[in-house]
């Protein structure tokens, strides 16, 4: 049953047996609590998270306005505009005066509106509106004492596609020092990453031995547990990370470990900041039972999105995983688009950004790039041109995008954690080693269109001093809770098989 009729048949009970059933305007929380306690870590702020993550988006709006425009289905996406699903809008409640774990509705001027779907852990959820003045309205909805925010649902794809038709073609593990890697620690199966994008073929004959539990894997789109790949894109990025090597079939990947695969790409590799977001939580907290290494996310979203940065917030700062994610292929500055493009979630503060490189170390001219010595960012290139991988028909296939250059990335920080198993839940130290052991392209230092250089995979894993590397103060974030328990334990512990 739709859920609007679901609400239709609940306010029809109500009337009968209760009386009228109210529509919000005010504090409507049973608990007034704003604080969560999230299993195995501190409680923390969810109004505060959200803010930080409305600050980010705001500075960033304000140094790059950008126009919106609605999207039909089979056009043409413009890279000067924000894209948004029509009719619909991200509100994001002060969990103080407003739960959606408990209200399904609320009232704007003398109109209700029902919540279509709801992120529990943001007390963020979907309205839809089909009047006049769309940003009037959201203003409308902004100002409503109990909203944190409101938005768009502004609308992302992928950050790859397909150039043309194994070990001898896999030219990206080499240049990347995978094979020298391999000398030190060629990854534990357990170790896990979060891919999150078009789902996966699993009956593919290089993929399906290593994967994790089926009953982990998760299609955000139809709230199912079977993320049936019908784009390829994310099979093709699942591919470049764990494919099973010395086994006589295609190509091998980057490390010995499991991918959840969580699909938020359509067949036409589109998807919402919604969506997305829902995908990024649902890693988060499966992280509890699984030894998430890094979530894997080789998207990019046109227009600006709190719940997204939100999401991503809660990933990694109260859940300790590591982020990465495609830089993007509009040629752009990713911090100053020339026309408006919005890379998210690369552009967060919080996230690996991965840009793509050709066999001859030079950028990809289409890799999106930023940041600069005085104010650099997460970023880092990887092989990204003639990318060999898996696809969802059951072959293999050379493809070009930063999409294909993140799971590279991916892959080494989970050759890394399956060594330094200690350092699972320390994105800070993951993101220090991985940029001291990159090798430096471009101008010397950080340099806005290489950022930090190119992954080094050996380095990475051999490396184990800590050095110097400037990275903004609130991700220099102190851990109090320490790791109690070994790899076995862990790992047992949460049955995993």
């Amino acid at each position: 049953m739709h859920k609007n009729k679901i609400y239709g048949v609940m306010i029809v009970f109500l009337i009968l047996t209760v009386g009228i059933l109210p529509i919000v305007e005010g504090n409507i929380n049973p608990n007034g609590e704003n604080t969560v306690q999230q299993q195995g870590y501190e409680t923390f702020d969810l109004n505060e998270l959200i803010q930080e993550a409305i600050v980010e988006e705001e500075e960033y709006i304000i140094s790059n306005p950008i126009e919106w425009k609605e999207y039909s289905r089979g056009e043409e996406m413009s890279h000067d505009v924000g894209h948004y699903k029509p009719n619909e809008i991200i509100v994001i409640f002060d969990r103080e005066q407003f739960d959606v774990r408990y209200v399904g509705c609320f009232k704007v001027g003398n109109k209700g509106y029902g919540i279509e779907d709801t992120i529990d852990e943001l007390n963020a959820g979907i309205i839809e509106y089909n009047g006049d003045d769309f940003k009037g309205f959201i203003d409308q909805v902004k100002a409503l004492t109990f909203v944190l925010y409101a938005e768009p649902n502004f609308v992302a794809q992928t950050c790859g596609s397909p150039n043309d038709p194994l070990w001898g073609q896999q030219w990206g593990p080499k240049k990347i020092k995978v094979p020298e890697a391999w000398g030190v620690h060629e990854g534990y199966t357990p170790i896990t990453i979060a891919v999150i994008d078009s789902g996966i073929n699993y009956n593919h004959e290089d993929i399906e031995k290593q994967l994790c539990r089926p009953n982990d894997w998760r299609d955000v789109i139809d709230g199912n547990n079977n993320p049936t790949d019908d784009c390829g894109h994310g099979t093709h990025c699942a591919g470049i990370i764990f494919a099973t090597k010395n086994n006589n079939k295609g190509i091998a990947g980057v490390a010995d470990c499991s991918v959840l695969p969580i699909k938020v790409l359509d067949q036409f590799g589109g998807s919402t900041a919604f969506i997305i977001a829902k995908g990024i939580m649902y890693a988060a907290l499966k992280s509890i039972e699984l030894p998430i290494a890094a979530l894997s996310m080789s998207i990019g979203l046109f227009g600006f999105t709190v719940l997204m940065n939100a999401a991503c917030r809660f990933a990694r700062n109260i859940m300790r995983v590591t982020l990465v994610a495609a830089a993007g292929n509009q040629a752009q500055d990713f911090d100053y688009p020339l026309m408006g493009i919005f890379c998210a979630p690369a552009r967060f503060e919080t996230t690996i950004a991965v840009g793509a490189i050709d066999k001859n170390n030079n950028r990809a001219p289409w890799s999106n790039y930023g940041g600069s010595k005085l104010n650099p960012k997460k970023f880092l290139m990887a092989p990204g041109v003639d990318i060999i991988s898996t696809t969802c028909d059951g072959g293999y296939q050379s493809w070009d995008g930063t999409s294909m250059a993140t799971p590279f990335v991916a892959g080494v920080i989970a050759l890394y954690v399956s060594k330094n198993y200690g350092d699972l839940r320390w994105p800070s130290i993951i993101e220090k080693k991985l940029i001291n052991s990159a090798v430096d392209l471009g101008s010397l230092g950080y340099d806005k269109f290489t950022g930090y250089g190119l992954v080094n995979a050996y380095s990475f894993i051999k490396n184990t001093k800590d050095l110097e590397v400037t990275l903004p103060d609130n991700l220099e974030e102190e851990y109090t809770a320490t790791m109690e328990f070994t790899q076995e334990q862990q790992i047992l512990g949460n049955n995993y098989t």
